[in-house]
């Protein structure tokens, strides 16, 4: 069974996970210092392709519980921010590893999304963190960049804004301002084929990190699925996962790469430099993935 993944995938999972043990250039691709990454000849600043297969970002905030923060209280949220966000979602609340956010009486913990109207930007909001996503919907979605967009305003800006908003809201609302602790950022690539690769022997070309394992197995729709994680360069730890699978809404074959960085965050002056950091991280491991002609299909700018 192929995982199927629509133009943006908040939440990702997949029926079948392998242990994948990568051979000698695979392991130098994915572990090159991020220190070195700019000498590198996979690497290439992601603001200078023209077309970037960029299908989400998520920037997050996490911070020390706050009890009062519920969902009625989101709700109250929710009506001041109408004009920026059409529609309100509940959703289970996202915890790291084992345990649970505090629980409230006998109410279970959520996540409130605030969805724009056209459902590229989102908020979510629980207990303990905060996240702002920008998701392409689709094909007509162009990607604002992280440091600047058109407008002069990228999403980096957008997402440090709406943070501050939210928590002056805890501060006035609850008399608890949001103690940080640490900054999440995760990027999810979409290779898709007809568009980057054009059968598996050319994808293995243009992800060589992948093209032993796709060479040991038989297969039209061969399955896949790896991992990577550790502690990062300069981020506290950092996951690389690469996953085969197919597009809701033409059910072509795509190869989904999701980089995802945290690094510890005490006070707000800090913010942008540490999501800037955390932005060259991961620019860095998903280029070395990238073989230097492959390069070119992403329309890189003079």
């Amino acid at each position: 069974m192929n995982a199927t993944f629509g133009l943006a995938c908040c939440v990702f999972c997949c029926s079948n996970v392998a242990a994948v043990f990568l051979d000698a250039t695979a392991q130098e691709r994915l572990s090159c210092p991020t220190a070195d990454y700019a000498t590198h000849p996979m690497a290439t600043d992601v603001r200078k392709l023209g077309a970037p297969p960029i299908n989400e970002v998520v920037c997050g905030f996490v911070y020390e519980t706050i009890v009062g923060l519920t969902p009625p209280v989101h709700g109250i949220y929710w009506e001041k921010r109408r004009e920026s966000f059409a529609t309100c979602e509940i959703h289970p609340a996202i915890v790291d590893g084992p345990s649970m956010p505090l629980l409230v009486g006998s109410a279970l913990p959520a996540r409130t999304w605030l969805v724009s109207a056209d459902g590229v930007r989102l908020v979510q909001m629980q207990q303990d963190r905060f996240y702002v996503n920008w998701r392409r919907r689709g094909e007509g979605d162009t990607y604002p960049r992280f440091s600047r967009g058109s407008d002069g305003a990228g999403l980096l800006a957008f997402a440090l804004d709406e943070f501050a908003q939210f928590c002056d809201f805890c501060t006035s609302r609850l008399g608890n301002r949001p103690k940080l602790v640490a900054v999440d950022l995760s990027k999810i690539d979409v290779l898709k084929q007809g568009t980057h690769w054009s059968d598996w022997q050319d994808l293995g070309t243009l992800v060589p990190a992948i093209s032993s394992l796709l060479s040991s197995v038989r297969g039209i729709q061969p399955e896949l699925t790896m991992r990577v994680s550790g502690d990062g360069q300069s981020a506290s730890t950092m996951s690389i996962d690469i996953a085969s699978g197919l597009e809701i809404a033409t059910r072509r074959p795509v190869l989904r790469i999701e980089t995802r960085g945290r690094t510890s965050a005490e006070t707000p002056e800090g913010l942008e430099s540490d999501f800037r950091t955390l932005n060259h991280e991961l620019n860095g491991a998903f280029f070395r993935l990238i073989s230097t002609q492959g390069i070119s299909r992403f329309k890189p700018e003079a």
